[in-house]
Parts: structure tokens; sequence; C-alpha cells
């Protein structure tokens, strides 16, 4: 999507958001654009779904290409992974940021 058409967008919640559900100055648009950035960053693609959902703690987990976890449940309110090898001592665990990752 291009930068000025997500702005528009963006523009529209925010404008949404102060004046059909009352919130008036409460929201602003750079609340609305950090949000924004915060659920296309850190969620987590839910599989079969159009949506994805934010877990705060998994939001801290590295990412990796070469992952070592695989998400196996969800969403509500707990989510599970499975391990995609074998997981030696100490290393860490990682996840794939990717778009559908739920499996």
């Amino acid at each position: 999507m291009e930068e000025r058409g997500r702005r528009r967008i963006l523009e529209n919640i925010s404008k949404f958001l102060a004046y059909g559900c009352n919130l008036g100055s409460n929201v602003t648009f750079k609340d609305v654009a950090r949000s924004f950035g915060i659920m296309k960053t850190n969620s987590i693609g839910l599989k079969g779904l159009e949506g994805r959902a934010v877990y705060p703690i998994v939001s801290l987990m590295s990412h990796s290409c070469a992952n070592n976890l695989t998400v196996v449940m969800g969403p509500g309110k707990r989510i599970a992974f499975k391990p995609q090898k074998a997981i030696k001592h100490g290393e860490e665990l990682t996840i794939w940021y990717g778009k559908n990752n739920l499996t």
C-alpha cells in the first residue's frame, strides 16, 4: 500500500474514533499511527482468518527466518508453540513474524 493511501486510511480511522465514537481529542492521528505500527510489527497472523492478534509477551520474542518454534494454538487468551527442531539448552527461542504464522 502506498504511503499516501495508508495515511488517508489512518486519518479516517482517527476521525471515526474522535467523532464517531465520541473520543474527541483523547485519540490523535499519532496514537492511531503508533497502534497501527505496533499491530503491523508485533502481531501474529491467524491462519484461516482475516486478522492478526497481539500477544504482548510473544511480541518480545526474536524473529528468525530459520525459526525454531511455530505457533500451534490461538487465537484466544492463550497461545502455544511447538519446536520445529531439537532446541539445545540455552539456545534462543525464535519465531517467524510472517503474514500467517499460525499453523
